[in-house]
């Protein structure tokens, strides 16, 4: 197993005399093409273990072997040996598993919840997928978006299990109705390509109490959780008649009271053309917007499904830019951070960036408001940061006197949301061309004018003055 650090076991349970020609060439087509995407998106050689063109020995040592390995198992036909079976093996669970489905099948293969199956099986067609033609006559995008889905799931294992410490952003993905399933695997696809780790990484137990352990272990591994709310009540969980959509919501709610420090936050999706199928989804859904105790760390979201994405991987590149920095300024954060709740309205999104950057290499914790939240929601959550934030900063680059009024306004009630201690700084950022209307009664409100794209220099006056202090 030195060949390559970066090695793939094809594993077939079968006798090679079950093989016909067609399916050993099958067998070949799926290597060279799985070969080809995996390398481009590794950018890295990867070896590939054969039984058809190997040693016949080396599935039996492989399985032996304590190497960490990736085992691709094929049921390419009905003919497959039971007891050859890697869910019969003692050790396989050393490696990482994939089973292609190339034939219907029968209830008879053990179930294992750490085998993630793939199903290649053409129902239409009633054949395995077509695969006969090679790599450059695939013209079925499905195909593609399969091998593509299993080189991305092979690349997390050896990214995890070469660079072990390597901190990636974490986000449990919550399991979804069916109706649902579309929107699921869009955002497993897309976000799993842009390098998050997807949790889980197994499939979902039909227990009960397994079920509740697996939701709470995957949890407690997450920055983030994304949860899909749909038409439909389902899938319930048979003992206790409750949608699977409400079990893991009202875990991630009980998480959120026992976790201590832990800042997981959740991203609940529900279609913006929502239909209930059912008194029973509209009443839970209905409870659950309006449930504000239960609504910590909870970002409700009811847009288009791209637009859903673009605010979730938004709101996850800034939770990155702020521990990034944390971390070049780990002494200064040894006290705590001082809070800048962050205000702004038809802000450019590269310069609204680069401001929490600056601020957050500055040791400030940034806050702002999400987009997309009902009022109520929107409304509770700028109460709590006016009464929570150190300082304040205003974005005000276009005329819009009546918005900026009623920030001011707030500003001056915040000691009626319980804010018991004076701002250290409030500041505007704004342009030569404005000219904000300002409440006499405020006072030490600094305005700052954007004369040039360097952002250091017209908002170092704003951080000196909490940095003094």
């Amino acid at each position: 197993m030195t060949r390559s650090e970066l090695n793939i076991i094809f594993y077939l349970p079968f006798e090679n005399n079950n093989l016909e020609e067609a399916d050993k060439l099958w067998v070949l087509n799926f290597q060279s093409i799985l070969k080809i995407s995996l390398e481009r998106i590794i950018q890295q050689k990867i070896y590939i273990y054969n039984p058809l063109v190997d040693s016949n020995e080396f599935e039996n040592y492989a399985l032996e072997t304590q190497n960490n390995a990736v085992f691709i198992q094929f049921i390419i036909n009905e003919d497959y040996i039971h007891e050859r079976l890697i869910q019969k093996q003692k050790n396989h669970f050393n490696h990482k598993v994939f089973q292609l489905n190339c034939c219907p099948l029968n209830d008879f293969i053990p179930a294992n919840d750490e085998i993630i199956s793939m199903n290649l099986y053409d129902e239409k067609n009633r054949a395995k997928i077509n695969l006969s033609k090679g790599f450059e006559k695939i013209i079925d995008d499905s195909i593609w978006l399969k091998i593509t889905d299993l080189s991305y799931d092979i690349k997390d294992f050896f990214s995890n299990t070469i660079s072990p410490d390597k901190i990636k952003t974490t986000i449990y993905l919550a399991q979804a109705n069916e109706d649902l399933q579309s929107e699921r695997e869009t955002i497993l696809r897309e976000f799993k390509h842009l390098g998050y780790h997807i949790l889980p990484e197994n499939n979902f137990p039909s227990d009960t109490s397994q079920y509740k352990l697996f939701v709470k272990q995957n949890l407690d591994k997450s920055d983030f959780s994304i949860h899909l709310i749909g038409n439909k009540y389902e899938p319930v969980l048979k003992e206790l008649n409750i949608s699977v959509t409400e079990i893991q919501n009202d875990l991630f709610n009980q998480h959120i009271q026992t976790s201590g420090e832990k800042t997981i936050q959740r991203f609940v999706w529900i279609p913006p053309n929502f239909r209930a199928e059912s008194e029973k989804q509209r009443l839970y859904v209905e409870n659950f917007k309006r449930n504000v105790d239960f609504l910590e760390n909870t970002e409700i979201i009811q847009t288009p499904i791209e637009v859903f994405k673009s605010i979730v991987k938004r709101k996850i590149d800034n939770r990155k830019i702020q521990s990034q920095s944390k971390k070049l300024t780990n002494d200064t954060f040894a006290k705590k951070a001082k809070r800048v709740y962050f205000i702004h309205t038809n802000i450019n999104e590269s310069e609204r960036l680069n401001i929490i950057k600056y601020l957050a290499n500055n040791s400030l914790e940034v806050v702002e408001l999400g987009t997309a939240e009902k009022k109520i929601h929107l409304i509770k959550s700028h109460q709590n940061y006016l009464k929570s934030a150190d300082a304040i900063l205003i974005y005000y680059p276009e005329e819009n006197p009546y918005w900026l009024k009623s920030k001011l306004s707030d500003l001056k009630k915040a000691p009626g949301f319980g804010k018991k201690e004076p701002y250290m700084a409030k500041a505007i950022v704004t342009n030569e061309h404005n000219k904000p209307p300002l409440d006499p009664e405020m006072e030490n409100i600094l305005m700052i004018y954007q004369e040039n794209k360097d952002i250091s220099s017209w908002l170092k006056p704003f951080t000196e003055k909490i940095i003094k202090k």
